[in-house]
């Protein structure tokens, strides 16, 4: 009799802890955007309002043209306002479906362009043998832009002021992540933050929809008025000043 009861409490005391291991939260891994967020703030944007905001004001305040259509595209082109971005290049290249007519950009953006492929390229080039990053997106024009609106439920409405895109102004780009690891994404989030906190781009990381990095390149002759961020000390390395100087 005491073996049976020794059976039947050790079936009990089983079961119990078994029940008591299933009611137990089960770890869960911070997803790549959980990350990010973490170690680099200032780059979450949409769908917080004051994103598109930031960047338009930015625009404003440093006079940026708006190109509206193709005849003011191809003359901001002429004058060398806009340069052409190449189609393959040091650690970049642009993605077969964006449109011939909007391969420019300005030429202080190109060059930003150039600065963090060049250093992506040399800190995870090894390991592949293809370009690294994906430019999906550029110049655009007005015009274009009202009508990716009607069709792509992210795009940037234009229906007041603060709510325009800034790639009308020739200083933003996109770099897709799609199929790109935790650890490059994460590095490139530590890039834009350290340059975010100096002032010299705006950016924004998109993991859902779009999946990207939307990157809006500060004008060397814009001021600093009291309401940016000021520079912090102790940030995220490298930065974009430190590469092209």
């Amino acid at each position: 009799m005491p073996s049976r009861l020794a059976f039947a409490f050790g079936i009990f005391v089983l079961f119990f802890a078994a029940g008591a291991a299933a009611k137990r939260p089960r770890h869960r891994n911070p997803s790549t955007a959980e990350l990010v967020f973490a170690r680099s703030p200032d780059l979450r944007g949409a769908p917080d309002p004051e994103a598109l905001a930031k960047e338009n004001k930015i625009a404003d305040d440093d006079r940026l043209p708006r190109i509206e259509d193709g005849k003011e595209l191809a003359a901001r082109i002429k004058s060398g306002f806009l340069v052409a971005v190449p189609e393959h290049a040091n650690g970049f290249y642009l993605d077969r479906h964006l449109k011939k007519e909007m391969r420019y950009i300005a030429p202080a953006a190109l060059a930003y362009i150039e600065a963090i492929s060049g250093a992506y390229s040399n800190e995870f080039g090894a390991r592949k043998k293809k370009e690294l990053l994906k430019i999906t997106s550029l110049v655009r024009t007005e015009e274009y832009q009202r009508k990716l609106a009607r069709r792509n439920a992210n795009a940037a409405k234009g229906n007041v002021p603060e709510k325009r895109t800034v790639h009308t102004t020739g200083y933003a780009f996109d770099i897709s992540t799609k199929g790109m690891p935790r650890a490059e994404i994460i590095w490139l989030a530590d890039f834009f933050e350290a340059d975010v906190r100096q002032c010299r781009a705006l950016a924004i990381y998109e993991h859902k929809g779009q999946q990207d990095f939307h990157v809006f390149v500060i004008p060397k002759s814009a001021s600093a008025p009291a309401d940016r961020p000021a520079a912090r000390a102790g940030g995220p390395q490298p930065t974009f000043s430190s590469i092209v100087e």
